[in-house]
């Protein structure tokens, strides 16, 4: 937080300094800037996800996860538990042609996380820089199942 402040007090200094050169007497406040990542201003991310024999993936969940996010621990007397949604900004699941969509991703770098236990699961960092589309495509690998846990006929 000690850098926020930091960075809202400098802010503020630049917007008064600018002021003051133009001549005009407006008052100054001590109050901090608030920064906001607005999700509304935010972009999309879309792909398509096949398995491994190319196959469509249908119904397979997508996830955008903030990194920075994730890792934040709880504080304490939170009811935040592990396995909650901590860093996720965004989610979607593929239609019936594999497609998805993430819509109202803010601008920042993100993990891109398709699949689940059961179907597999692939991952890739995206970039987001602009409030525009991006497309993040997938292969899915089945998980290998045990000789021990496989069905013999």
């Amino acid at each position: 937080m000690k850098h926020v402040r930091t960075y809202s007090f400098c802010l503020i200094a630049c917007v008064a300094a600018a002021a003051l050169a133009d001549g005009a007497k407006a008052p100054l406040t001590t109050e901090p800037a608030t920064l906001v990542r607005s999700a509304a201003d935010g972009a999309t991310i879309t792909g398509t996800i096949k398995f491994k024999d190319g196959t469509i993936a249908k119904g397979i969940p997508v996830q955008i996860i903030d990194p920075i996010l994730a890792r934040k621990k709880p504080e304490k007397g939170d009811k935040q538990k592990r396995g909650d949604d901590n860093g996720v900004v965004s989610k979607g699941s593929t239609d019936a042609n594999g497609l998805y969509t993430c819509p109202n991703v803010p601008i920042g770098n993100y993990r891109v996380v398709a699949g689940s236990p059961m179907t597999g699961t692939a991952f890739s960092t995206v970039r987001v820089d602009n409030p525009g589309s991006f497309t993040v495509d997938f292969t899915l690998r089945p998980p290998r199942i045990p000789d021990s846990l496989a069905m013999n006929p």
